[in-house]
């Protein structure tokens, strides 16, 4: 099951109402809209990037996500993904087998 990701808007909001406010984490969720796991989980994400509150002025949302959310060594960016191509009359045994066509694949 995918999920979907937090807006930055609601990723600074979480801090905080965490950090500034000193709620706990489910009232944050109820105000957020949101699980309180996934509080837990921006939280604990942030203090093991080394986060500090408040944060500063001049911190972008693409560097904070960067810095919230790293990408894995090796991993493509979704812009440099592509999509499925080249011969797939490798496929047609195997989709005969099933009882699929190559257009369903």
């Amino acid at each position: 099951m995918s999920t979907r990701r937090l807006s930055m808007r609601q990723i600074r909001e979480i801090l905080r109402l965490v950090y500034e406010v000193g709620l706990p984490a489910r009232a944050v969720a109820r105000t957020v809209r949101c699980t309180h796991p996934t509080v837990r989980e921006l939280v604990r994400r942030f203090e093991s990037a080394g986060g500090q509150w408040p944060l500063p002025d001049n911190l972008t949302d693409s560097a904070l996500e960067e810095w919230l959310y790293p990408r894995p060594s090796g991993r493509p960016t979704p812009a440099s993904r592509t999509r499925l191509g080249g011969d797939l009359s490798r496929l047609a045994p195997t989709a005969r087998h099933l009882r699929a066509t190559l257009a369903a694949i």
